[in-house]
């Protein structure tokens, strides 16, 4: 018998919250442990299907519900996810079209910043922030305050190069005037 136990963990984004899947893997697919945030899933919670497919779902409050399939990948044997019908590694690719996200310390307290460029909404550590939004040339900007300290992002058109004439939005963060990170993942 071995005591070879193995572990997977996912990291899902939705708007401004993001949720930990953790899979343990024990002896056979029935010891199959799934929680999320650290709290177990129930096993009658959960669907299998005829191809051992393994589904539920993360009930949330403010963004929809996330549909949640765990399943072997053939090929490498590895456990994967799907969310909403789609690969996790495709979810979050289209998530990170619609929202910026930095990880930062202010006045020593680390604070994530997520930043909606559809509607130019801000959260802050999965609170919405109340902000202020001003036009410029070829963009806006929004200022708000976190602990007092003067946050700006400004999301501007920019030309990707002088042979290349599409566009792309670029977003840039200043903590009390001073640039920040670029934006990239929460966690991946």
């Amino acid at each position: 018998m071995s005591d070879k136990v193995n572990k997977k963990t996912f990291v899902v984004p939705l708007r401004a919250e993001w949720y930990n899947i953790e899979v343990i893997e024990g002896e056979c697919p029935a010891d199959r442990k799934v929680s999320v945030d650290g709290i177990e899933i129930p096993k009658r919670e959960r669907k299998t299907d005829s191809a051992g497919n393994e589904m539920f779902t993360i009930v949330t409050v403010k963004s929809g519900d996330l549909k949640c399939s765990l399943f072997l990948n053939p090929e490498t044997g590895v456990i994967e996810l799907k969310v909403n019908d789609i690969l996790l590694s495709a979810y979050k690719k289209n998530y990170y079209k619609q929202y910026s996200c930095w990880v930062t310390s202010i006045s020593g307290v680390s604070n994530r910043i997520v930043l909606d460029k559809s509607v130019m909404d801000v959260w802050v550590n999965k609170l919405f922030v109340k902000s202020d939004s001003f036009f410029i040339d070829n963009g806006n900007y929004v200022e708000f305050l976190i602990n007092s300290v003067p946050i700006k992002i400004i999301s501007v058109l920019l030309a990707r190069g002088p042979d290349d004439p599409t566009k792309v939005l670029t977003q840039t963060l200043y903590i009390n005037g001073t640039l920040a990170d670029p934006p990239g993942p929460i966690v991946d």
